[in-house]
């Protein structure tokens, strides 16, 4: 696209083309009416008539045609002294003022007089007048509005000119500093404009040409010179903090090391004192086994002679006891066997009694002469052996009267012993209640106990302290080792924010280069009521300019190629043409409109009984990349609520439904946008990993409702307020 040009009304827009033709479209809408085809060459300048009529052009052909707006045809056609880079129409539309590469402008009629009969048009019309002053080409005019009676050249010299059109002269020259590429006048013809391939954009009183205001840069550009200036800010505080934190962390280290090498010391001397306090208990432990083996041999000895008494009176009892028993016995069997005799010495006496009673009786037949002779014989015999047997029997009687006296005797002999030997054992009884004198013995072991057990604990005390000399060694072993890798990862942390500190410098360095490089501006307009200015430059932007203060106000996106054309179609809307081929026309101040409701039924928005937020929600904010959507909400006194949203899908990322035990009231991610920070109701102030989700620190103090919060742009210091 290489012109643009709006008919007085605004309703149609005339687009040139680099294919050498130019068309028509109908505005709003934005429909081409029709084509303007007919130059060999790029067409470089584009002008309606102020009827809205005729379109005129010209081009790098060095032609200058007119053609009929209504259908495209082309009207008339004429040769130029050199090639027209800007053109415009008188207000009574019967001139064509034209800027000319050959730093001439001039003006010609909108339609030539027919040559007289006999003669021919001249191939190159002359002109009604011509404006000399430029030293370079002419890169645009424009009249002054509203009587049209004057005119603003631009050109490639770097000086604005302002001509008087009915006196054909030159009323002043204003120097831009710098080829100027555009130019444009408000409706009020006051103040005037001027760009140039410099960067810059000049306002100038028409009056007196005093310049007004200057405006330059790249609003995008100074966003991010401004970020970067105060990412710079950050990271040196993140640097200080970090380099804070490693000196925190050596130092630590070294004092950890310090208090390792006294634990250590600790241990060494109670390892030493343990083997010391040992050999001292164990002679402690010898005397003490002495003086017990003293005792106990006094106490033995002691028993011994008891046991001796005590034995030898028993044994004494045993033998006076078992005397009269073996006596007893010996009466007894004594008695048993004079008393079996004398039994059967009795039957031998009544056998014979019988025997002799039997003789006795005998009645001698009378007829046996020796009858009386036989039984004599027989009482003979049996008086005989009766007085045998008496006389046995009598002896026997007395030999157990002889046996029992003596068995008798012998037991009271016995018997006079017992006495002697329960004397003896009441002795010895006696002797067994009496205590050896051990009270030397008893205090020289009580010393040695005493002495052992001191010496014993002292062991004991020194294996304590071993044991808590190792356990404190281990915990400041473990210690350092934590140390150790905290002072390793502020390192690496440090590491890595001076890398991204020299990422920064560098990117800040790069911002202010590339802020300082300004890219040329290629054409500008002023808006209707003539506050606002629009430009398209070679950075592919259209911006929007404060024609008051200078200031930038936006900067309007889409093309992709340099901006060669601009202009206001509304108050409200700009069109722009760009060498990608494509027009854009732009909403200045574009409507809102709803894009999404996070939470409502995709097919019926009003529906929010599926809603992943419980109740209400209280609170946003969006990440810094802009990706998520962080809401703090939840009911009332029984839960607070965190859910994470995709900013571009609007689906549920992450919900987080007992984060808090009441509403969040505020929500902030911190500006890497790795953690969130919030407040709520329960008087809490939280931090939660975004990308776990996981509850990483809370923070009371609060003695009610927390109602917001904020981070230090370094994220160590966060602020709330209740």
């Amino acid at each position: 696209m290489t012109g643009l040009a709006l008919n007085a009304d605004r309703s149609v827009l005339a687009v040139a083309t680099a294919d050498n033709s130019a068309s028509l479209w109908k505005l709003p809408e934005g429909t081409k009416l029709v084509d303007l085809k007919g130059h060999a060459g790029e067409i470089k300048g584009l002008a309606f008539t102020p009827d809205r009529t005729k379109v005129v052009t010209s081009s790098a052909d060095q032609s200058l045609r007119v053609w009929n707006a209504a259908d495209g045809k082309q009207i008339s056609t004429m040769k130029t002294p050199a090639v027209i880079n800007a053109l415009t129409v008188s207000n009574d539309g019967t001139q064509v003022i034209a800027g000319a590469a050959n730093q001439m402008i001039y003006a010609w009629p909108l339609t030539l007089p027919a040559p007289k009969e006999g003669e021919t048009a001249p191939e190159i019309p002359a002109a009604l007048y011509e404006l000399k002053g430029h030293a370079k080409p002419v890169t645009s005019v424009k009249l002054i509005a509203p009587a049209g009676t004057q005119l603003v050249s631009g050109s490639e010299d770097g000086t604005i000119r302002i001509w008087d059109l009915a006196g054909k002269k030159e009323i002043r020259s204003i120097n831009h500093g710098a080829p100027v590429t555009d130019v444009d006048v408000t409706a009020d013809g006051k103040t005037l404009v001027s760009v140039s391939i410099n960067g810059t954009g000049k306002i100038w009183q028409v009056a007196d040409g005093k310049m007004l205001k200057e405006f330059r840069g790249d609003l995008s550009k100074e966003r991010q010179m401004i970020l970067a200036t105060e990412t710079q800010t950050v990271t040196k505080q993140q640097v200080a903090l970090a380099d804070a934190a490693v000196k925190a962390a050596d130092k630590n280290v070294k004092d950890r090391e310090e208090e390792l090498k006294k634990r250590n010391e600790e241990l060494a001397a109670a390892q030493k004192a343990v083997p010391e306090e040992k050999k001292k208990a164990d002679e402690s432990a010898k005397k003490l086994e002495a003086a017990k083996a003293e005792l106990a041999k006094l106490l033995a000895d002691h028993k011994k002679k008891i046991d001796d008494a005590v034995n030898a009176a028993n044994a004494q009892k045993a033998a006076a006891d078992k005397a009269v028993a073996d006596a007893e016995a010996k009466l007894k069997q004594t008695n048993d066997a004079n008393q079996a005799e004398i039994a059967a010495v009795e039957k031998e006496v009544a056998a014979a009694k019988k025997a002799l009673d039997d003789a006795n009786a005998i009645k001698p037949d009378a007829a046996d002469k020796d009858g009386e002779a036989k039984k004599k014989e027989a009482v003979t015999k049996a008086q005989t052996e009766f007085d045998a047997a008496q006389k046995k029997l009598t002896a026997a009687q007395q030999k157990k009267a002889t046996d029992e006296k003596a068995a008798t005797q012998a037991i009271a002999t016995a018997k006079l012993e017992i006495p002697k030997a329960d004397a003896a054992i009441a002795a010895a009884k006696k002797l067994a209640e009496t205590k050896a004198d051990t009270k030397a013995a008893d205090k020289k072991v009580a010393d040695a106990e005493a002495e052992s057990k001191k010496l014993t604990d002292a062991v004991a005390a020194a294996e304590k302290k071993v044991t808590s000399s190792e356990r404190s060694v281990k915990v400041a072993e473990g210690t350092l080792t934590k140390i150790k890798g905290q002072l390793a990862e502020r390192t690496k942390e440090k590491a890595e924010i001076d890398k991204t500190a020299t990422a920064v410098d560098a990117a800040l360095e790069e911002a202010k280069k590339q802020a300082a490089v300004l890219s040329p501006i290629k054409s500008v307009a002023f808006s209707e009521d003539g506050k606002q200015i629009v430009t398209g430059d070679d950075s592919q932007m259209v911006r929007i300019w404060d024609a008051t203060t200078g200031q930038e106000l936006d900067t309007l996106s889409g093309h992709t190629a340099p901006v060669s054309a601009v202009a206001y179609t509304s108050k409200t809307t700009v069109v722009s043409g760009s060498a990608d081929k494509t027009v854009l026309v732009q909403n200045t101040q574009p409507v809102w409109t709803l894009v999404a409701q996070l939470g409502a039924d995709e097919k019926d928005p009003s529906k929010v009984g599926g809603s992943p937020i419980s109740n209400r929600a209280l609170c946003l904010d969006f990440s810094p990349d802009g990706k998520l959507l962080a809401v703090g909400g939840g009911d009332p006194s029984r839960s607070g609520e965190i859910t994470l949203w995709d900013v571009a899908t609007g689906k549920l990322v992450k919900k987080l439904g007992d984060a808090h035990s009441d509403t969040v009231l505020g929500i902030r991610f911190s500006r890497s946008g790795k953690s969130l920070l919030t407040g709520a109701a329960d008087k809490f102030v939280k931090i939660f990993d975004v990308a776990t989700g996981e509850f990483v620190k809370s923070f009371e103090g609060h003695t009610h409702h927390v109602l917001d919060v904020a981070w230090k742009a370094d994220e160590s210091t966060i602020v709330s307020s209740g």
